[in-house]
């Protein structure tokens, strides 16, 4: 583990402390980010040049979003690059939710590869569980955004896109089968 990427999981780690998952309440939000960076690093040729990067953009990529934590923070402790993915990786909550993801999409095509491989990988994770609140309908949108996103951004890994679609087939078998057992 590199220094850079050392201080962004102490510093994700400190802002995420009180924070706990949707699906799994008991479990800290912060296991999310330490998924996010070992899905890619388990899945981005070793040779890739921008690893310190990506791991730091990883394990930051949603410290602007959900914390208190600002884009000067992260320009000033993990540089302007890590500070430029963060941010491209984070909604913009002004905007009606319906759309949202276009937003993110078209802001992640002129950001870096990095936040682009990144979010793929954020998605990948989100899909691992379904949270127990949400409806058939919720879980549906979800899948069609994450469609979009892996058909959007896909080209940048092919492994990654191909781990992403067999995930969303995944979690469409897991809303049937949950929605068909609730209405039994």
């Amino acid at each position: 583990m590199t220094d850079l990427v050392r201080r962004a999981y102490i510093f994700a780690k400190e802002k995420h402390k009180n924070q706990f998952m949707k699906c799994n309440p008991n479990r800290p939000f912060f296991d999310h980010c330490i998924n996010v960076y070992n899905h890619l690093m388990r899945n981005i040729p070793s040779d890739y040049k921008n690893i310190e990067i990506l791991g730091a953009t990883a394990l930051l990529h949603d410290v602007i979003e959900d914390t208190d934590a600002s884009y000067e923070d992260l320009q000033g402790l993990f540089g302007k690059e890590v500070a430029d993915n963060v941010m491209a990786l984070t909604k913009d909550k002004s905007l009606p939710r319906h759309l949202q993801i276009g937003e993110s999409i078209q802001r992640l095509y002129s950001s870096s590869r990095d936040a682009r491989l990144v979010k793929l990988a954020d998605r990948y994770i989100n899909l691992l569980d379904i949270p127990p609140l949400w409806s058939e309908q919720k879980c549906l949108d979800y899948i069609k955004d994450s469609k979009l996103i892996s058909d959007s951004l896909g080209e940048n890994s092919k492994r990654l896109k191909t781990l992403l679609d067999e995930k969303i087939e995944n979690y469409r078998e897991m809303v049937d089968d949950i929605f068909d057992e609730r209405a039994l």
